[in-house]
């Protein structure tokens, strides 16, 4: 009944975005023709994706799978991802990197307008909504290798939530849960 989106590289600087089922038996390109990458669900009714095309400047783009339309979102230099999307679809947790180094962003479809979320000098990605969409939990850096930290949305301090593992370099939330990786 759901589907899985990914992006696929076919060549150098290539790639297209598929809509498949769990077992990849049905796959059906959605977008083709460029660089492609990091699709993410737009809402939980899967009509529509967020996904970042690389040009001259990375630019995040919504795409409508059943009209076939799509609309230009943010742009940035260095990078921009759309790790997130809230529950009612109108605010994304946006990884960009403008200055230099990666963070993490909360971006309003409604008005366009971003708010900074995480302020360090290293590495912060990942960001997923947690506690009702009031935090966020997302990996950094900021222990010398990658693990999984937690923010108060609007709050300045962050706190470690794994302490297992030297490299937890991703996760995802669910409800109450997050899932991370770790390679040891």
């Amino acid at each position: 009944k759901r589907y899985v989106v990914l992006s696929q590289y076919t060549k150098s600087k290539q790639s297209k975005i598929l809509i498949a089922d769990y077992t990849l038996t049905y796959r059906k390109t959605v977008i083709s023709g460029g660089l492609n990458i990091f699709p993410k669900w737009a809402d939980k009714n899967q009509r529509g994706i967020y996904y970042t095309k690389i040009g001259r400047k990375p630019t995040l783009y919504y795409y409508n799978i059943y009209s076939g339309k799509r609309r230009r979102v943010a742009s940035s230099d260095g990078m921009i991802i759309c790790s997130d999307v809230s529950r009612d679809g109108k605010k994304l947790l946006l990884t960009k990197a403008p200055y230099g180094q990666p963070d993490i962003y909360l971006y309003n479809i409604t008005n366009g307008s971003e708010r900074r979320l995480t302020f360090y000098s290293g590495i912060d990605v990942s960001g997923q909504f947690v506690d009702g969409e009031k935090a966020i939990v997302f990996v950094s850096d900021r222990l010398g290798s990658p693990n999984i930290f937690k923010l108060k949305i609007g709050g300045r301090g962050v706190s470690q939530l794994v302490y297992h593992g030297r490299n937890n370099s991703s996760c995802t939330a669910y409800g109450k849960y997050i899932v991370y990786t770790s390679r040891e």
